[in-house]
């Protein structure tokens, strides 16, 4: 089976990113922290996950839902919101846009 690469979550990122700088905690505490529920995660790592450059993986994002204290049914939540939200127009014209509303 060939291997695909999976596309990181923005939103999942940014609500990492948020719940971490709520918890007031550094992303060192947080690879400190992940200690506690398995491998340990490098604060280089997290930095990238946050910035939704890297896809942390299953195990990786149980962790750091536990880390973090986020339910999993929001992580699921954001996941779905995320996959219903359309693409934003690149016409920058109102007018366009508003044709473009019309047509569809």
């Amino acid at each position: 089976m060939p291997r695909v690469a999976i596309r990181p979550s923005r939103d999942l990122a940014d609500l990492l990113r948020r719940r971490r700088k709520e918890l007031r905690i550094t992303l060192r505490e947080a690879e400190e922290r992940s200690r506690a529920y398995g491998k340990v995660i490098p604060f280089s790592t997290l930095g990238k996950v946050e910035q939704g450059r890297v896809d942390p993986g299953v195990i990786r994002f149980q962790q750091l839902l536990d880390i973090y204290d986020i339910p999993k049914e929001v992580a699921l939540e954001v996941v779905a919101l995320e996959t219903l939200r359309s693409e934003m127009p690149q016409v920058g014209d109102p007018e366009a846009l508003y044709e473009e509303a019309v047509r569809l």
